[in-house]
């Protein structure tokens, strides 16, 4: 009878903690790897998620359009919402044109960028250090016929910058926006301060002190999640902590506090694509949604705006904490970078028991 009642227990708390925490709650092992893995996939299945709707910012069109229920699927951008406004395939056209259900926004296109050049250099004698290489692969990928997002001012500017002759340290400019293309270098080096460093390098298209505030802290979530056991709340504080800034401790206390009270996820206003909004926005689903991933996807796709950038904040963090495996079937399937992204990511060291080459220099 007594072994039965801790049986009981037992089975109690398992079925009431997250399905993959340790002393913190785990209670099925998620290895490095597969970490890594949920850390990129998270990062693209959450932005191709908001493709049909990013830029909407009034939740209840996008509520309306799915019939009051979450995203079923990937939608094409302006599917269903045509309807719900009046100037038609307005998303299509400015923002993501030639794209279909299952692509990637250009938050998500970036970080395939980033990974194919990675899986490209990593059997040669060059590392990511070697930026001029880098911005070859990176203009011949944007700036082609075939791709399909929007080019924005920053990326403009900054390939008029390379034209012109500018050091790499003078390209890009300071809009005060949050980019992150840097989960791919989560499976290219077991460092953590080498992962920011050269997160930071991807993001040459954007200088403001706030973008690379908030790029950084969630590239040093992610890794510390991947590599430690802890929840996603306990990481996010304790980074902000350690990073030492006072603007990333006040915005990330406010996230954790005033956001919390939310009764309802479309009660989230402030949702452009500042770092703060991001930052803010992206902390609030993660935190609430801390135990089922895809739920987290979805809520954040429902509320608008610009939910892309948030998508990859959330994507990978979440990805990280969970794994790949916490992704279902038909967000796979119908993903279509999937099976390339599989392919590239491994040629990665950490995913193939070796180790990234770190150069000691630009």
């Amino acid at each position: 009878l007594i072994l039965a009642c801790i049986m009981m227990a037992v089975m109690a708390v398992t079925r009431t903690v997250a399905p993959d925490m340790v002393e913190t709650g785990r209670t099925i092992q998620v290895s490095t790897e597969d970490r890594i893995r949920g850390a990129v996939f998270g990062a693209l299945v959450a932005d191709a998620m908001t493709l049909g709707s990013h830029f909407e910012y009034d939740a209840s069109r996008i509520r309306r359009a799915y019939n009051d229920h979450l995203i079923p699927h990937y939608m094409a951008p302006g599917d269903r919402l045509d309807m719900q406004r009046d100037d038609g395939e307005w998303a299509a056209r400015r923002y993501h044109p030639g794209t279909v259900a299952g692509d990637q926004t250009d938050n998500g296109q970036y970080n395939l960028l980033v990974l194919e050049y990675l899986a490209e250099i990593n059997d040669s004698d060059t590392t990511f250090q070697d930026n001029a290489k880098f911005l070859m692969h990176w203009e011949d990928r944007v700036f082609r016929d075939d791709w399909k997002q929007w080019r924005c001012a920053m990326t403009n500017m900054t390939r008029r910058f390379i034209h012109m002759g500018r050091s790499k340290k003078q390209l890009g400019g300071h809009a005060d926006v949050l980019v992150i293309r840097s989960t791919p270098f989560l499976g290219f080096s077991d460092d953590e301060d080498t992962v920011v460093e050269y997160a930071q390098k991807a993001i040459f298209t954007h200088r403001g002190r706030l973008t690379r505030l908030g790029n950084a802290f969630f590239t040093r979530v992610s890794f510390r999640l991947i590599h430690d056991d802890a929840t996603p709340r306990a990481v996010i504080e304790q980074v902000a902590d350690d990073m030492e800034d006072h603007w990333i401790s006040q915005r990330v206390k406010e996230a954790l506090t005033t956001r919390q009270e939310f009764a309802d996820d479309a009660a989230l206003t402030q949702k452009g694509s500042s770092t703060q909004e991001v930052l803010q926005g992206a902390i609030y689903f993660i935190v609430k949604y801390a135990d089922d991933m895809e739920m987290a996807f979805q809520a954040n796709t429902m509320v608008g705006g610009d939910s892309a950038s948030r998508a990859i904040a959330i994507g990978m963090v979440l990805g990280a904490y969970h794994g790949v495996d916490a992704i279902s079937s038909p967000w796979r399937e119908d993903l279509n970078s999937w099976y390339q992204t599989e392919e590239w990511l491994a040629n990665m060291p950490l995913l193939r028991g070796t180790h990234a080459r770190i150069a000691t220099e630009l």
